[in-house]
């Protein structure tokens, strides 16, 4: 079989809603020498985030339902971290089914770590498209590396 041929994840993303959104431009005063989002650096804000799994639901085919929940905030509070062009408060929740496997441990594991990361993916898309045209710019996230 070729290495370049696609095949699908035992993981299948059914349906992501975005629960709460919230995005500000922060106060121009914190920037005194300006501010372009598109070349910011995420080094020292501190970010705030919360990931929450349901516990698996099995279905009749023999899959399995999970439910993740992600929360990612930039509050901009802390005197003492760096200032985010914007703030940022976000909830959205996916529903995935994945095909039965023996290693159940395994089988959450891959949930929490490749669910909660395409769903963090949909929350990075969004930032960045409704900044495109605020004040400091299109804002991407970083990218974010979810532990098992």
């Amino acid at each position: 079989m070729p290495s370049d041929v696609l095949t699908a994840s035992p993981l299948q993303l059914k349906q992501l809603l975005f629960v709460r959104v919230h995005v500000e431009a922060e106060n121009s005063e914190k920037f005194p020498d300006g501010i372009w989002a598109p070349e910011f650096d995420f080094a020292g804000v501190r970010l705030g985030h919360h990931i929450d799994v349901t516990p698996a639901e099995k279905l009749e085919n023999g899959r399995f339902q999970y439910v993740i929940a992600v929360i990612f905030q930039v509050f901009n509070e802390d005197e003492e971290s760096q200032v985010c062009p914007y703030i940022l408060d976000i909830e959205a929740r996916a529903l995935f089914e994945m095909r039965p496997m023996e290693n159940e441990e395994k089988r959450d594991s891959l949930v929490r770590v490749n669910g909660a990361s395409m769903v963090i993916g949909a929350i990075r898309e969004q930032v960045t498209l409704l900044t495109s045209r605020c004040l400091y710019g299109p804002l991407t996230l970083p990218s974010f590396r979810v532990e098992p």
